[in-house]
């Protein structure tokens, strides 16, 4: 399973796309019963571009949110990031740097 990704503008941010894309991200999750391995992360806001992430298994669980968002697949987070929703035993689902 893959991770997926999506990346917002400064314009995304200051339309509050972010804040909109997690509180769907919510919804999401606690109507599939919160499962442990389902997580959002987020990189910080630098260069004018941020990244959300959201773990393999929201793929499993939540296809559609996923194609709603346009979250593409991607690797593993590899720059740090902050757990936004989910169960916080999620960053171990990202591979030490």
């Amino acid at each position: 399973m893959h991770w997926h990704q999506v990346q917002l503008t400064a314009a995304d941010i200051s339309r509050g796309w972010h804040a909109t894309i997690l509180e769907q991200f919510e919804t999401v999750f606690v109507a599939v019963k919160s499962p442990k391995d389902m997580a959002m992360f987020a990189t910080d806001f630098t260069d004018l571009t941020a990244y959300l992430y959201f773990s393999p298994a929201t793929a499993v669980h939540a296809t559609g949110f996923l194609r709603l968002v346009r979250a593409i697949p991607c690797k593993a987070p590899s720059e740090p990031v902050t757990l936004l929703a989910g169960d916080p035993d999620s960053y171990n689902q990202i591979p030490s740097p």
